[in-house]
């Protein structure tokens, strides 16, 4: 995977692109199966892309920055503290708001996620 970096400069708009590389995924709670992350900062916040194998999970977490969560394909449940699940499938856009505990469960196939932090990078 790629990131291509759309930037103003003084002759118009520059371009690079930029390969981050896949690592796991761990979060606080449950542990995490069939994972894998690619993020890379931005002055502004952070993007990443979250791809969760089928069978896989991901425990519960939150973060202290809002994150912007839009399902590429596949589908899932979203778990919650008090143990309600949300049903999600793609195309769908899921917003947490900062410290939003939750965790993905249930994939019966490939889900992969497109994730845009805003704040802290």
């Amino acid at each position: 995977m790629r990131v291509l970096h759309f930037e103003a400069g003084a002759d118009g708009v520059n371009v690079r692109a930029s390969t981050p590389k896949p690592q796991p995924l761990a979060a606080d709670g449950l542990p995490s199966e069939g994972v894998r992350l690619w993020a890379e900062a931005q002055p502004w916040g952070r993007t990443e892309v979250v791809e969760l194998a089928a069978g896989g999970r991901l425990g519960m977490h939150s973060g202290p920055d809002p994150a912007i969560c839009q399902i590429v394909r596949g589908r899932a449940k979203v778990g919650l503290p008090g143990g309600e699940d949300v049903p999600f499938a793609a195309p769908d856009v899921l917003v947490f708001a900062p410290g939003a505990d939750h965790s993905f469960h249930s994939i019966e196939e490939p889900v992969t996620l497109t994730i845009t932090v805003i704040g802290g990078a």
